[in-house]
This record gives structure tokens, C-alpha cells and sequence, in this order.
């Protein structure tokens, strides 16, 4: 995946969209709020039209870019290969000082909670093209990102290869955009 050219200085809850992937701007960070798997979505409803279902999508976005539904997909969910596209499935706390992902951990939110320096590696051949996996820093210990063997991480950080958030409660996203290939955006330093 390319990088990603956020607009500067978006307003509060603003929206960013990016081949099949919906950014939302909280103030702080931009954040993945709705995904769709591009051979899953049915026929495109008119902007702003709410699905049959009635229901606004995972993160409830609606107002400003009309957004309702699972992207524009009139009527339906749509559910990507490991669950709900853009919905963070389950809360993973950690306590240590080192924390290696999981293959078990994509589209779920891993908080690293410790006083002391925390090190997230990122290992290869375990995550596929697409997947996510949110980071969140809890503990006053800074989060950095380390390279498994033979895996290649990009960012904006001072280190692009081992970005760290930037402080307490920071928060990131971990994007494989190829194979042992990950791209590390959010509020990193």
C-alpha cells in the first residue's frame, strides 16, 4: 500500500478515504473507522441513504460525509476474512516489559500497561496482506517497535524502522502491506 496523504489540519471527526479504507480524524490521530473487502461489496447506494437494517456503520460515523452502512453497501455487513472490517474485536491487556503479536491479535486493540520501557516486535511470516492490529500505550513505560528477523517496518517515526508512541495513552496501528512488510501510522514519535 502507498503511503497515505492525510489532509493538514482536518477538523475534528473529519473523514479520509483511501482505496477501500475510511480514516476519521479524533483530534489527535487518524483512525481506520471503516474497511470493506473490495470483491464483498454489493451495488454503491446514493451518499448519505442509511442501509435497510437502519443501523450506521461499526464506529457510527454519519453526518458530514454521509457515510452510513459498511460503505456505502446498501443493506448488508460486510465481514472481512478475520471479522467485522474496522471493528476492533476484542481488548488484548499486557503487563510486561516485551510482548511479541500474535497472529490472534489482528483487528484487536493490545494495550501494553508498565512503568518501564516496553518492546513490541513485530514477527514474520505470522500476519497476511491487510491486516491490523491497534496498539495502545496505557503505562507510563514508552512503547518502541522492533523488526522480527526479516521483517520491514515503515513509519514517520525519528527511527522509521522502530518508531515508539509518543507518550501515555499514544496510539498506533500496526498495517501488514505485504508480505513481512508493515506500515506503523498513528501518534508516533
Amino acid at each position: 500500500m502507498p503511503a497515505i496523504d492525510f489532509p493538514n489540519s482536518p477538523a475534528l471527526n473529519s473523514t479520509h478515504t483511501v482505496g477501500n479504507r475510511v480514516w476519521k480524524w479524533n483530534g489527535t490521530v487518524w483512525e481506520v473507522v471503516r474497511s470493506t473487502v473490495p470483491y464483498a461489496t454489493g451495488a454503491t447506494g446514493p451518499t448519505g441513504n442509511t442501509g435497510s437494517t437502519g443501523q450506521t456503520g461499526a464506529t457510527g460515523v454519519t453526518g458530514a460525509t454521509g457515510l452510513t452502512g459498511a460503505t456505502g453497501v446498501t443493506g448488508s455487513t460486510v465481514t472481512g476474512p478475520t471479522g467485522a472490517a474496522g471493528a476492533i474485536l476484542a481488548i488484548n491487556n499486557n503487563t510486561g516489559t516485551a510482548y511479541t503479536l500474535q497472529a490472534g491479535d489482528v483487528n484487536d486493540l493490545v494495550t501494553l500497561n508498565n512503568a518501564n520501557a516496553v518492546t513490541v516486535t513485530v514477527p514474520p511470516s505470522v500476519f497476511s496482506t491487510n491486516d491490523v492490529i491497534n496498539i495502545s500505550q496505557i503505562g507510563a513505560g514508552q512503547v518502541t517497535f522492533a523488526q522480527g528477523v526479516g521483517v520491514t517496518i515503515n513509519s514517520t517515526g525519528a527511527t522509521a524502522t522502530a518508531p515508539k508512541l509518543r507518550v501515555r495513552y499514544s496510539s498506533a496501528a500496526v498495517i501488514c502491506t505485504a508480505s513481512n512488510t508493515f506500515l506503523i501510522v498513528g501518534d508516533i514519535s
